[in-house]
């Protein structure tokens, strides 16, 4: 189970006042700081993917793609049918289609440019930093204007953060690092069968049995986070987010090391990013939080 919300909330910014002397003195806050929560959003989707940037997109249960606009707070619908979409920091949005077919969106045109290849998943962390898998589990970076093997690992599932930080998984839940130095797969002792990564200092993941954890790159050790998740996101600032089997969302307070339970509804998917851009579903229904 969750370790319960830290009902003493984060300590507003102290108000400094001066006395006629001129002394400064502080005014300690009397409230906790208000609790996030997650509130409605119009519309209908059954994927959502977003950026530090602010970039949302989603589809809907029969692929058809939307953008979130920011200055109507609409969705925007777009042309085409997508099986997954995912995007990365400074305007990346990728996509593949049911027959494995590669698209990448065009701003300026505000349409779909067919990339070649056939992919089963696809990661972006930005235009630079753009990865998939095949069916057969061959993962393959795009730089160049093309694909590129990169040979090593047979995923079952990759993440890619806007740094270009790469990080996989395999069938067996075994855990691999890229190194762009050496252009090979760095096996990382462990075992997970989820993997989040914000950038590469911000590397989490989920095993077998939802048990949290939270790679520290110095002493390249995993660290049991407490608590249990089901689906877990993390930013690059180190925010973390993520909803148990049961559905209630929880942040995760770093300064108390416990997770701090979001009201406003269950949730069947999540999606974060830096900057506390966190949206979610709860079946088609679409929250953000505030």
């Amino acid at each position: 189970m969750l370790v319960p919300p830290n009902l003493g909330g984060t300590p507003l910014t102290a108000i400094r006042q001066y006395n006629a002397r001129r002394h400064p003195y502080e005014l300690q806050p009397t409230t906790p700081a208000p609790a996030k929560t997650l509130q409605l959003v119009p519309g209908s989707l059954a994927q959502v993917a977003v950026a530090g940037d602010g970039n949302i997109w989603g589809l809907n249960g029969s692929g058809q793609i939307y953008a979130f606009n920011s200055a109507n707070q609409r969705w925007d619908k777009v042309s085409g049918t997508l099986t997954q979409i995912s995007v990365g920091f400074g305007g990346a949005v990728w996509g593949i289609n049911s027959a494995q077919q590669i698209y990448r969106f065009n701003a300026s045109s505000q349409s779909w440019t067919h990339i070649a290849g056939a992919l089963a998943q696809i990661a972006v962390g930005s235009a630079n930093a753009v990865w998939g898998v095949n069916a057969s589990g061959e993962v393959y970076q795009y730089a160049g204007g093309a694909w590129s093997s990169r040979p090593g690992l047979t995923a079952t599932q990759i993440a890619v953060a806007a740094d270009g930080t790469v990080w996989g998984l395999n069938a067996q839940q075994q855990i691999y690092a890229y190194s762009s130095r050496t252009n090979s797969w760095q096996l990382v002792s462990g075992s997970l069968s989820r993997l989040t990564v914000g950038s590469s200092t911000m590397i989490w993941g989920l095993n077998s049995t939802q048990n949290i954890y939270s790679y520290n790159a110095q002493t390249q050790h995993w660290r049991q986070i407490p608590g249990e998740l089901k689906q877990l996101g993390v930013g690059a600032d180190g925010i973390a987010w993520g909803f148990n089997s049961t559905g209630p969302a929880y942040e995760y307070n770093a300064a108390t090391g416990t997770w701090n339970r979001i009201v406003g509804a269950t949730l069947s998917w999540i999606a974060v990013a830096a900057d506390e851009v966190v949206w979610g579903l709860s079946g088609s229904q679409i929250y953000r939080a505030y």
